[in-house]
């Protein structure tokens, strides 16, 4: 059943059936047979379930969390008050292109399925790296699920909990954790140092690291890339690190606050973080069945992007972009605020500061000029300077990607004069 059926809004539902329908194209598995359950046990019709207010339903279902059955009736709802056109007459201009899930064609990749160790068959092996690697590049985005082996999941979950029950906290005993930044009226961060001397922040550290390590392995390697272990390996810290070293990647838990859809403007979304590439090899994002994140395809369209339960959604950065030859391109992303807290893990795959990326591909027949060539630390200076910050308003036109060509192998400009020559 297609949404063409719901066109009309706003309107209610005729039957359960219905509610069912629309949640096959609109939610994740994870919670909808559970959702639906709710709606069944406690007679709740699709029109009134429109009326409601999250409130009501909240009250009605008897509960007082419940963000699955929430971001149901935020998709439903949303679905059935915005129109082309609000009541003002102003176009919804800001997700046109953006589009639904199943036509994104990101894919969803077993880890046991890249774990050379796993004692998965070969052929199972080699079609789940082909189809990682040809979504990470060509969609700039891969789902990798942590169904086996358990223990990366559960170290994972955990460190997620810990961090929902932190911002769950008074902004008093919030602002008392080192590492904590309140970085905006809806956004609020926390910095998971290594070596944390915690349980689970320290075992999803090591999870977490182990899984982008192998994930970049198996790309870099890959016979789409062909390039070799030797130009990846030098660029990460050298395991295991000192007490007192300080890890190059990072760990953040991030929380981004409620937004109700009717106080929007005129209906347009409003992101908590607005559209950027991350400047590391890897990112890696556990979101439990959130919503919200959204990727630039290839193409330049924008798609909503799935964040299933135990599962990471990975994005490569601005670093292996360069140290890729431009084969891997850095992914621009944002998140868009949903109608419930939305908390999230992150950690950022980064090179060391120190070490030099090697030259890559076939030099510019007009500069000499190839990708590479350079230290880490000349190209995130590079990319603070020509990038405006992930929670702010663009400042630039458009989000550099690339490395300009006066600091690539075969140019003779100086790093000082790059600066002065940047957009």
């Amino acid at each position: 059943m297609g949404k063409r059926k719901y066109a009309s809004a706003p309107r209610g539902f005729e039957t359960v059936e219905e509610v069912c329908d629309l949640m096959r194209e609109v939610c994740p598995e994870a919670f909808r047979q559970e959702a639906l359950r709710q709606i069944r046990e406690k007679a709740i019709d699709g029109e009134v379930l429109c009326t409601m207010t999250e409130k009501e339903l909240g009250t009605e279902l008897g509960v007082n969390k419940f963000g699955p059955l929430r971001n149901l009736y935020t998709r439903i709802t949303k679905y059935f008050r915005t129109s082309p056109t609000d009541a003002s007459g102003c176009e919804q201009q800001d997700r046109v292109g953006v589009q639904p899930v199943h036509t994104a064609g990101v894919a969803t990749v077993r880890w046991a399925e890249l774990t050379p160790t796993s004692g998965v068959a070969t052929a199972v092996k080699e079609k789940a790296v082909k189809e990682y690697c040809r979504s990470m590049i060509e969609v700039g985005a891969c789902i990798v699920s942590l169904d086996v082996p358990a223990k990366p999941q559960a170290a994972c979950n955990a460190a997620l909990r810990d961090a929902q029950a932190f911002f769950e906290q008074t902004p008093e005993q919030r602002s008392r954790r080192p590492g904590y930044t309140k970085v905006s009226d809806v956004k609020q961060m926390l910095s998971i140092p290594h070596q944390h001397n915690s349980a689970p922040a320290e075992d999803a550290h090591t999870e977490f690291d182990t899984l982008a390590r192998l994930l970049l392995q198996t790309l870099a390697c890959s016979s789409a890339l062909g390039m070799r272990s030797d130009t990846i390996t030098p660029l990460l810290d050298e395991l295991p690190l000192e007490t007192s070293e300080a890890a190059s990647s990072q760990l953040d838990a991030i929380c981004y606050c409620p937004h109700t859809v009717d106080t929007v403007d005129h209906g347009r979304p409003v992101y908590g973080a607005v559209a950027h590439v991350d400047k590391g090899l890897l990112t890696l994002l556990l979101a439990p069945d959130t919503g919200g994140l959204q990727l630039q395809t290839r193409a330049g369209t924008w798609i909503d992007v799935p964040t299933p339960p135990n599962s990471v959604v990975v994005l490569p950065g601005h670093t292996l972009e360069e140290s890729s030859g431009g084969r891997v391109r850095a992914t621009s992303h944002r998140v868009e605020l949903q109608p419930y807290a939305r908390t999230s893990l992150v950690y950022r795959l980064r090179a060391r500061p120190s070490a030099i990326i090697a030259p890559q591909g076939e030099p510019d027949e007009a500069t000499g000029a190839r990708y590479g060539g350079v230290s880490v630390a000349q190209l995130m200076e590079v990319f603070d300077a020509t990038h405006s910050s992930v929670n702010q308003p663009e400042v630039h036109p458009r989000a550099a990607t690339t490395t300009p060509s006066s600091l690539r192998t075969g140019t003779t400009t100086s790093y000082g004069q790059a600066l002065l020559d940047l957009p």
